[in-house]
């Protein structure tokens, strides 16, 4: 067999990924009734990026795409009282890519940051974990579908690492400690909106360590930090924050431990 090599874009695999949800949520969960939201949301971080772009006389024009992913994640993860009120999260979320700025890497994930920021300082914004529910078929689709998104953005090992500590963790305290049914653990993570952040939102390659060994510690920390505000603080968004607060370590963590960086598009051997 022979072998073609030629380069990929991962985020084509998380924009199909997050749509493909996107859609789920239209057709089955109600969420059609946040369909002006949802279009001011990808419009709006469209038009910010492309004015980034002309502005700021950026060359990467493909940037398109991650303000595509941005817009996606908005969609399904935060919900407002006023559909404008998306296009304010688009403007922080975009924005704060080329404000926040330290040795060519951001601080924050786009749509992480506009989240905290709009739900930590008004009363029009917010995340229910629950608003994806509890259908064993939807973290199973996230899984394969984040499964091909980390693969091809080299990520998978905090997303495993990250998993695997939190699950412990929270059997340690729902199963051993407390006594309680093994489902009582399970309902933990047979959510939704647990597994686009685990998959799409905290392996994030442009605000995740870029060092190997980095990603695998970094993993711990976050689900040792997301246990403790969830579980014993009992902040359901614990996720939401833990992230917010801790990723502008990471541009320090990437000096200190030095590996190339992050690159969208990278080489791939495919069978022919």
């Amino acid at each position: 067999m022979l072998q073609q090599i030629h380069q990929t874009d991962s985020r084509y695999f998380q924009i199909v990924g997050q749509t493909t949800f996107l859609l789920f949520g239209l057709l089955f969960l109600g969420c059609d009734a946040h369909l002006e939201s949802f279009a001011l949301s990808v419009v709006a971080c469209f038009f910010f990026q492309a004015i980034a772009i002309r502005y700021l006389r950026l060359s990467d024009s493909t940037s398109l795409r991650s303000s595509l992913i941005t817009g996606l994640g908005l969609c399904l993860l935060l919900r407002v009282n006023d559909p404008l009120m998306m296009v304010t999260a688009a403007a922080l979320a975009i924005g704060q890519k080329f404000v926040f700025r330290f040795n060519g890497y951001h601080f924050w994930n786009p749509a992480n940051f506009a989240i905290a920021v709009l739900v930590g300082l008004t009363d029009e914004a917010w995340v229910s974990p629950g608003q994806w529910g509890h259908f064993l078929a939807i973290p199973i689709c996230i899984v394969v579908i984040g499964a091909l998104v980390l693969k091809s953005a080299q990520r998978w090992d905090i997303a495993l690492v990250f998993g695997s500590t939190l699950a412990a963790l929270c059997y340690w305290r729902f199963v051993v400690y407390q006594g309680w049914n093994v489902e009582v653990w399970w309902h933990q993570f047979n959510n939704g909106t647990f597994w686009l952040y685990a998959l799409f939102m905290i392996t994030d390659p442009m605000t995740s360590p870029q060092n190997k060994k980095a990603r695998m510690l970094w993993g711990v920390v976050l689900a040792s930090a997301v246990f403790y505000v969830q579980h014993l603080l009992f902040v359901p968004t614990a996720p939401v924050w833990v992230l917010f607060f801790m990723t502008p370590i990471v541009p320090f963590i990437n000096i200190w431990l030095k590996s190339p960086q992050w690159n969208w598009k990278h080489t791939l051997k495919t069978s022919i």
